[in-house]
């Protein structure tokens, strides 16, 4: 949970700074977070921002039905739609083992609000290169296009997020990137 606080803490710190030149690359130091971000050739589909807007957004219950009911074999435990960032986003949580749990979070970013989130949590994290010696955030190729990955370094814990369509997927759990990725490749959206 608290990975995903200093995460959103720092997509709204990113989106702040989007006036910025598309081509500017910085590189802050502190005494032990370096935080890269560079801008170059990271921009998706100019237009996407205007489609996006023009969507109606879906209903809670259209946003509930985006969650599989099963994910990797196991069943999904819990799910939530919350309305709390102005956009709906559906999240669901399953348990594999008794060791391992995933939890998927599915933004929409349709509509005006939804535009919103896709510009802050989205295109102002393109290019971010985060690392210190507990963790890593940085920008990945994915699928067609560009996601998040985080990870802790001194245990198995990552995140993915990607764009696809018009949602902001996050799939969360106790694995490694590359099984996340795996998983992620069966999320039929």
């Amino acid at each position: 949970m608290t990975k995903a606080i200093c995460i959103t803490g720092l997509l709204i710190l990113l989106a702040c700074n989007q006036n910025k030149k598309q081509s500017e690359s910085v590189d802050q130091k502190s005494a032990d977070t370096t935080v890269t971000t560079e801008k170059e050739d990271m921009t998706p589909d100019a237009g996407l921002g205007e489609s996006l807007a023009k969507m109606a957004p879906l209903t809670e219950q259209e946003m509930r039905d985006l969650l599989p009911l099963q994910l990797s074999g196991a069943a999904r435990a819990s799910e939530e739609v919350d309305g709390s960032i102005g956009t709906l986003s559906a999240m669901g949580e399953y348990r594999l083992n008794d060791s391992t749990e995933l939890k998927l979070t599915i933004i929409d970013c349709a509509g005006p609000a939804g535009v919103g989130v896709y510009n802050m949590q989205y295109l102002g994290m393109l290019g971010i290169h985060e690392e210190n010696e507990d963790e890593y955030t940085r920008t990945v190729d994915y699928g067609n296009g560009k996601a998040f990955e985080s990870c802790s370094k001194k245990k198995t814990d990552c995140s993915l997020t990607w764009f696809v369509g018009r949602y902001l997927v996050s799939l969360e759990g106790n694995l490694t990137v590359g099984e996340l990725k795996k998983l992620a490749g069966g999320i039929n959206l």
